[in-house]
C-alpha cells in the first residue's frame, strides 16, 4: 500500500458516524485494512473492536465528525484510531492479546488542562470507551 500524505490521511479518515450507511462504509474500509495482517487472531480482534464500536453508536445521535482510520504496524499490530479536532481514540490490537490497550487523549477544560487515559483492551469495555469519547467530544463543542 502506498503512504499517504498528512492531507489525504485526514480526508480519509473524516468520515460521517452517526449515518448507519457511511457508518458501515467507514468501518468496512478498516475491516479491509485488517486484511493485511499476516496474523489471524489479531485480524478477529480488531473486526471485534470494530463490531463493538458500531453497536455502541446504534441509536445514539451524534452531531460531530469522529474520523476512524486503522493500520498494520511493522510488528503486526494493529492500530484504530478515531481523529477530532479535540480528542483522540485509539486502540492497539497486539499479538500478545494480553497487551492489547486502548487510550484517549483530549483537550479537557481550562483548568483541569490535557485529559489523557489509557489501559488494557482486556479490562475495559469498548462501549464505555466510545461513550466516554464521545462526551470529550461534546464538551470540546460547548
Amino acid at each position: 500500500m502506498d503512504e499517504m500524505t498528512a492531507e489525504e490521511t485526514a480526508a480519509y479518515c473524516r468520515i460521517l458516524m452517526h449515518d448507519k450507511a457511511i457508518m458501515d462504509k467507514a468501518t468496512q474500509r478498516v475491516r479491509t485494512a485488517t486484511l493485511e495482517l499476516a496474523d489471524r487472531d489479531v485480524r478477529e480482534r480488531a473486526c471485534g473492536v470494530l463490531d463493538e464500536i458500531k453497536d455502541a453508536l446504534m441509536g445514539t445521535n451524534i452531531d460531530v465528525t469522529p474520523g476512524i482510520c486503522g493500520c498494520v504496524a511493522p510488528d503486526e499490530s494493529f492500530g484504530i484510531e478515531w481523529i477530532t479536532e479535540d480528542a483522540r481514540l485509539g486502540f492497539c490490537i497486539d499479538q500478545d492479546g494480553a497487551e492489547s490497550s486502548w487510550f484517549i487523549v483530549g483537550k479537557g477544560t481550562p483548568s483541569a488542562g490535557m485529559l489523557a487515559e489509557y489501559g488494557l483492551l482486556s479490562e475495559s469495555k469498548v462501549s464505555n470507551l466510545v461513550f466516554q469519547f464521545l462526551r470529550i467530544i461534546k464538551e470540546g463543542k460547548e
